[in-house]
């Protein structure tokens, strides 16, 4: 009985998730984007509280994980790329219908890659939340400045970021200890937290905070692949060695 209500307590958790999720799609329908973004934002924290709960009672189970997929897929992948289809790519038609899609389907296969490979210290591309958050954040961002020009830039970079969630590139695992992570990596992310503060604190605007932090999480993952390649191919020892001959 007691692992029942342990399996069912963080259920509950990603039903809320999923709730989210559905309640952002419904505020899309009704035109409220602002709130469609807070939404999956909402999401995103059920989604965390899930998994820690889950871990905290011993409630993990593969019906669980399961079902987090699913409220996931709805929440952080058919939510946001209804979002910004009808905030700012429905004018392309096409297009904008099949970068919408694409973006929902590399979110899929980034939940399936997920739950058959085994956990590593790293997330294997762009988690399916981090690419939800840059959808949402995006229309906040929309919200204080008027982006609806570059709607050209934004489709392509919600192609950019679905390419990224099926992509190979290591990002770090927020909700995961960071005992396991390379010493560098955990530098590079506390510097970009440290001058993501001070950029905050600078511009007060929770909206451009969110964005920023957004940005910031999806360029560490770049950065740590460039990195990684240039260690593997030895090129950071000879920079390093010329570096110390001078």
């Amino acid at each position: 009985m007691k692992k029942i209500y342990a399996c069912a307590i963080p259920c509950v958790f990603t039903a809320a998730n999923l709730f989210c999720g559905f309640a952002a799609i419904q505020f899309i329908i009704s035109k409220d984007y602002l709130w469609a973004a807070w939404y999956i934002f909402f999401s995103m924290i059920f989604d965390i509280m899930d998994g820690r709960i889950a871990r905290m009672t011993s409630g993990t189970s593969t019906f669980g994980a399961e079902f987090d997929s699913l409220a996931d897929l709805v929440s952080f992948g058919v939510a946001p790329a209804l979002l910004v289809y009808y905030r700012y790519m429905d004018s392309y038609g096409v297009v904008g219908i099949a970068v919408a899609f694409a973006f929902v389907l590399c979110g899929a296969l980034r939940l399936a890659r997920f739950n058959i490979m085994p956990h590593t210290p790293h997330f294997l591309g762009l988690p399916i939340p981090g690419g939800a958050a840059f959808a949402a954040a995006l229309v906040l961002f929309g919200s204080i400045y008027n982006i609806d020009r570059f709607t050209g830039a934004i489709t392509a970079a919600m192609f950019l970021v679905a390419a990224l969630m099926v992509s190979t590139i290591p990002y770090p695992a927020l909700k995961k200890s960071s005992k396991n992570k390379p010493k560098l990596f955990r530098r590079v992310l506390t510097q970009i937290g440290f001058w993501l503060i001070i950029l905050a604190a600078y511009i007060i605007t929770i909206e451009k905070a969110i964005f920023f932090a957004v940005i910031s999480y999806i360029v560490s993952g770049l950065f740590y692949a460039v990195y990684k390649t240039l260690e593997d191919k030895g090129y950071l020892e000879l920079v390093l060695a010329k570096i110390k001959k001078k």
